[in-house]
Formats: C-alpha cells, sequence, structure tokens
C-alpha cells in the first residue's frame, strides 16, 4: 500500500469537499447550528464506513452494545446545504456527512460528531478535514484523511492514508500500514509495521514483527523492535536501539545511533555521524 507521500497530498486535496481554506485573511463564523441523533440496528452488521467532511471525528467502540449511535453537532450557514445520513448498506452502516460544494473559501461549514459503535465493528473512515480519535474497538480499522491528527488507541490491523497532520497510534494488536505526507508519526506496540512517510519525525517501540520505513525528512527513533528492521532516509537523525533482527539502513544525511541488534547493514551512512555497538550478528558499514 505504499504510496508517494506527494501523490497523497494532490489526491487528499482534491478529494477535500469539506477543506477549511481562507484565501483573503477573513473567516466568518457560522450562522446556523443545530444539533442531530441517529441511530441504527447494528446486530446483524460487521463493519461501520464513514464518509465525512470537515470537522472533529470521535468514535468509541462500546462492548456489548448492538447499534450505532450517532451525536452531530452541525455548525453551517442558512444558504450551504449539508448531507447527514445513518443507513444500512449491504453488511455495513454506513454514515454520510458532507456539506454541498456551494460554498465561498472563506466560509468554513463544519460537523462535529461523536459516533459509538458495537465493540467488534470494522471501522472503514474517509474523512476530509479536522481530528479523528478512536478508542475502544477491537476490529480493523482503515483510514483515509485528508488533513487533521489521528489519535488511535486500540484496533486489530490499522491501515493509514494521510495527507498531513499527526499520527498516534497504541496498543493496536496486529499490522500497522501508514502512508503520510507530512507531520510526525508515533507508535507504541502492533505486530509488522510498515511507513511511507514523506516529512515528520517517527518514533515506534514495542513492536512484535518487522519494521520497514521510507521516509523523507524528520527524526527517527525506535526503540524495541521485534524483527528485523530497514531504513531508507532522506535526512534527519536516526536512533535504534534493542532490535530483535538485523538493522539495515539507507540514509542521506544525519546522525546514525544505533545499539543492541542482530546485525547492522549500512548500505549509505550519508553526512553525519555514525555511531554502533552492542551488534550481536554482522555488520557491514559502507561510509
Amino acid at each position: 500500500m505504499k504510496l508517494k507521500a506527494l501523490g497523497i497530498i494532490i489526491a487528499s486535496s482534491i478529494a477535500l469537499s469539506g477543506c477549511i481554506i481562507n484565501v483573503n485573511g477573513k473567516t466568518s463564523g457560522p450562522t446556523h447550528k443545530e444539533h442531530k441523533s441517529l441511530e441504527l440496528n447494528a446486530s446483524d452488521l460487521s463493519a461501520f464506513k464513514a464518509a465525512v467532511g470537515a470537522g472533529e471525528l470521535s468514535i468509541k467502540g462500546v462492548r456489548g452494545q448492538t447499534d450505532v449511535r450517532v451525536e452531530a453537532d452541525i455548525n453551517t450557514y442558512d444558504d450551504v446545504s449539508y448531507t447527514l445520513t445513518l443507513e444500512k448498506s449491504g453488511n455495513k452502516a454506513e454514515l454520510i456527512a458532507e456539506f454541498d460544494n456551494n460554498f465561498s473559501f472563506n466560509r468554513s461549514p463544519y460537523i462535529d460528531l461523536v459516533v459509538t459503535v458495537p465493540q467488534q465493528m470494522m471501522l472503514d473512515i474517509h474523512d476530509g478535514s479536522g481530528p479523528i480519535n478512536i478508542r475502544g474497538v477491537d476490529a480493523d480499522i482503515n483510514i483515509n484523511d485528508g488533513s487533521g491528527s489521528i489519535d488511535l488507541v486500540g484496533g486489530q490491523a490499522v491501515s493509514i492514508q494521510d495527507g498531513s497532520g499527526s499520527i498516534s497510534i497504541s496498543n493496536a494488536k496486529q499490522d500497522i500500514d501508514i502512508a503520510d505526507g507530512s507531520g510526525g508519526i508515533e507508535i507504541d506496540g502492533g505486530q509488522n509495521i510498515d511507513i511511507n512517510d514523506g516529512s515528520g519525525s517517527i518514533s515506534v517501540s514495542n513492536t512484535n514483527g518487522k519494521l520497514d520505513i521510507d521516509d523523507g525528512s524528520g527524526s527517527i527513533d525506535i526503540d524495541h523492535i521485534g524483527g528485523n528492521t530497514k531504513i531508507n532516509d532522506g535526512s534527519g537523525s536516526i536512533s535504534a536501539h534493542h532490535i530483535n533482527g538485523k538493522v539495515t539502513i539507507d540514509d542521506g544525511s544525519g546522525s546514525i545511533d544505533v545499539e543492541y541488534t542482530k546485525g547492522l547493514n549500512i548500505i549509505d551512512s550519508g553526512s553525519g555521524g555514525l555511531r554502533f555497538k552492542h551488534i550481536d550478528g554482522p555488520v557491514s558499514v559502507d561510509e
């Protein structure tokens, strides 16, 4: 699922029908505000799909719950229409929360959403802009996001395609796959990890499998990784400690610090200092 970071940014920008854009330095606040509640019986459904524009999105998995519940705070303008629906589609509960494209760029309508779902319900989220917060879901999670932070605790396999904004993932139980344009990435836990990143710092710790990082710029800090680790880095410092496997690094610029691994292969150390010790395996360095 590797994507070039620039392509992600371009594609995400095209898709952001609800994106907050300000071209003249002035914005006017929404003039129409209302609250709506939606509910759908999900006893025979296995997945939740959401297509949302601008605004905060909070999702919580609840043990024993058999329906999908949505609380929506709508902030818009009298002449801007929106769609807010929650319906069954096959084996999925499908939420749509979007505005039409008929509003000037100096106005920024948005819908804040609080969603509760059954704990074992898989998530498929397509988001325009705004923060995403997910807790308590014990199932696979797929996120396609334009901009805004992503904060995720729990989940099984996790897949994220992101334009910009920070990403934080903890306590995921299976593989994690991230294609990111810009913004810091922090991961604690998971199995095999695959990261394709344009810019921003990367921190990965306490995984149970291999790690593969393809990074444009930004520092990389990894610790207690459960398998072989490959890092292809443009610029920024690299720190790799306690790796239960071989570490392979191809670096453009920035310092490299490696300790406690099962082997080390430096394809190119680029520019910057190189330090390594406590390597329990073959060492190859091509500077």
